[in-house]
């Protein structure tokens, strides 16, 4: 999104805090802020890193806005430690025996394929569903597998992310990236989505205490299978 908005290839220090990881404060403003398009445009006015710059000054000077040590004045080697996005082997390997590659599709959706599943959906695509990373597993040189990323937000400065993989419309696996919601991370109740369509998930049993976040966390995983089922024929 930041690519296509910005016009720059940035890193995830842009969000993320280096060590841990955690939102930084440009991070945690795009939350706030509906993390969309608009959003951006919304936080031009905002000093997310406290360092006296306000945001729309930090990408005139392509200075890092979640970064008080990247400043107009002191860019630092931010946008230099910029790679390409790489599949998450560690995760997907393990379901994929033999010979196996991956391949990374970047980039929005075509107009079309947005109207399609918007249809399908019957509600408008997220800025994010349109812009998916998505992870598509060769094997033996034809497409096995893809997987993507499953976005919802169980409150103002929290993004849980989750990798969802489907295999003819079915989900392999749901792997935790990053579940803030720690009784959402059981065994038990993760394993409850491996070898559901999107219209089984129905079944999935809420984690007791937590109805609200289960059904926000089954809903994206919902649409990110629907998405995934459509792009796969």
């Amino acid at each position: 999104m930041i690519s296509n908005k910005k016009g720059v290839s940035v890193n995830c220090t842009l969000c993320h805090q280096s060590e841990s990881w955690e939102l930084n404060g440009y991070g945690k403003d795009f939350l706030k802020n509906g993390h969309n398009f608009q959003s951006f445009e919304t936080m031009d006015h905002l000093d997310s890193d406290k360092d006296g710059f306000i945001n729309s000054e930090e990408w005139k000077a392509l200075s890092n806005p979640g970064d008080p040590a990247s400043t107009p004045k002191r860019i630092g080697p931010w946008l230099k430690e910029s790679k390409p996005t790489i599949a998450p082997k560690k995760a997907l390997t393990p379901l994929f025996p033999g010979p196996v590659m991956f391949q990374v599709q970047e980039g929005p959706l075509s107009s079309t394929t947005i109207q399609e599943l918007e249809s399908l959906l019957g509600r408008k695509l997220s800025d994010e569903e349109k812009f998916s990373t998505l992870f598509w597993i060769f094997q033996n040189g034809n497409k096995s597998a893809v997987a993507s990323y499953s976005l919802f937000s169980s409150g103002a400065e929290e993004l849980n992310v989750l990798l969802t993989i489907v295999r003819s419309g079915r989900i392999l696996k749901i792997h935790p990236v990053h579940l803030h919601l720690k009784p959402l991370t059981s065994k038990s109740f993760l394993e409850q989505f491996t070898g559901k369509s999107s219209s089984e998930l129905s079944q999935v049993q809420f984690v007791k205490g937590r109805e609200k976040e289960s059904k926000e966390m089954v809903e994206s995983v919902r649409s990110t299978v629907q998405i995934l089922e459509r792009l796969q024929k």
